[in-house]
């Protein structure tokens, strides 16, 4: 860590120490918690409900069926 700034340095310790203290809880946004194929269907679910008139319940059952992908 010798060559990071004190923000990432500070970033690093409090990770450590959350995952330590058994706080930690893993990030969808960054690949902890699915496969790609997951990830890749979660968000074309997300993707296809913003930018149509899907209603609600359509928008669920697809978010759904796509955290279901392995």
């Amino acid at each position: 860590m010798d060559k990071f700034d004190a923000c990432a340095k500070k970033s690093s310790a409090d990770a450590v120490a959350t995952i330590k203290s058994g706080g930690f809880v893993p990030s969808l946004a960054f690949g902890m918690v699915q496969s790609a194929a997951t990830e890749g269907g979660i968000t074309d679910a997300v993707t296809k409900f913003m930018n149509s008139d899907e209603d609600s319940s359509q928008g669920i059952r697809a978010l759904a069926a796509a955290a279901k992908v392995r």
